[in-house]
């Protein structure tokens, strides 16, 4: 076997780049293509790679949301999913949140409206979750820092992980929670 040449190199990256573009237009089922998932990440690499793009992780970030939200949109559920808006008892458990979903997080908290939002009331509700292991915050029930009135405040930026939480059983969730 033979190594590609930069060149080579290079037309290739652009061939998964156009996979990945076309891939993120229109969403990917539940069993992906290996080839749209490596064209993903290939858009996803030349996003983080802007070279003088301070949002560039941000950016990234919304891409994968994107990606989300189109592929529920174009490959819906086959069951039917139990949450509805108002539900929230998986926004009482501990959420691990990638840096560049914090940047996306942290630029709406800053330019909310919101007084329930603004970054004061956000670090006041944050408060007693300070210093707790993420078992300690699932056993306690605290609810996210983030939620307003039952509902997700930054819900347009929220998480991949809170992105994918869904139940097929609100009695299953309650029980749980």
């Amino acid at each position: 076997m033979t190594a590609d040449t930069r060149q080579q190199r290079r037309k290739h990256e652009r061939e998964r780049r156009k996979v990945g573009e076309r891939a993120l237009a229109k969403g990917v089922p539940t069993r992906p293509q290996p080839a749209d998932m490596l064209g993903i990440a290939e858009v996803l690499k030349a996003k983080l790679s802007e070279a003088g793009n301070w949002r560039r992780a941000s950016e990234a970030a919304g891409l994968a949301h994107v990606l989300a939200e189109r592929s529920l949109r174009a490959f819906p559920a086959e069951v039917e999913i139990a949450c509805r808006k108002g539900c929230n008892y998986c926004c009482h458990g501990f959420v691990g949140v990638l840096p560049a979903e914090g940047f996306r997080i942290a630029d709406m908290v800053r330019a909310a409206k919101v007084p329930a939002l603004a970054a004061d009331a956000v670090r006041e509700r944050a408060a007693p979750l300070i210093g707790l292991s993420p078992q300690e915050r699932i056993g306690r029930k605290l609810p996210c820092p983030l939620l307003v009135d039952g509902l997700c405040g930054v819900y347009p930026v929220r998480p991949l992980v809170c992105r994918q939480a869904t139940s097929l059983s609100l009695p299953g969730c309650l029980e749980e929670f």
